[in-house]
C-alpha cells in the first residue's frame, strides 16, 4: 500500500517538511486522491449550509478567527444572536 502526506494547510512560503506534525496526516494513495478531489465541493457545501443557516461573509470572518484560536462557543452564540433556526 501506497502512503502519502497530507498537509492539512499550506502556509505560503513555508516548504513541505517545515510544518508541526498536527498538521500532516497519512493517507493512503486512494484516500489523499479524494481528500484533494473533494475539499472544494465539500467548502461549497459548508459555505451553501452557513448560508442557509443566515450567516454574511463578515460572520465567516469571525467564525474563522474564534475555530483558530480554539473558541467554538462562537457559533453558538452567533446562532442566538441571529436567532438562527439551523435546519437539519
Amino acid at each position: 500500500m501506497e502512503l502519502h502526506v497530507h498537509h492539512r494547510y499550506y502556509d505560503e512560503g513555508k516548504d513541505p517538511w517545515d510544518y508541526p506534525s498536527e498538521a500532516l496526516v497519512t493517507l493512503c494513495k486512494d484516500c489523499h486522491e479524494y481528500e484533494r478531489r473533494e475539499w472544494k465541493k465539500n467548502l461549497d457545501i459548508l459555505g451553501w449550509v452557513l448560508a442557509r443557516a443566515g450567516f454574511i461573509s463578515d460572520d465567516l470572518i469571525y467564525l474563522a478567527e474564534f475555530i483558530h484560536n480554539g473558541d467554538l462557543a462562537i457559533f453558538e452564540i452567533m446562532k442566538n444572536l441571529r436567532q438562527i433556526q439551523v435546519q437539519p
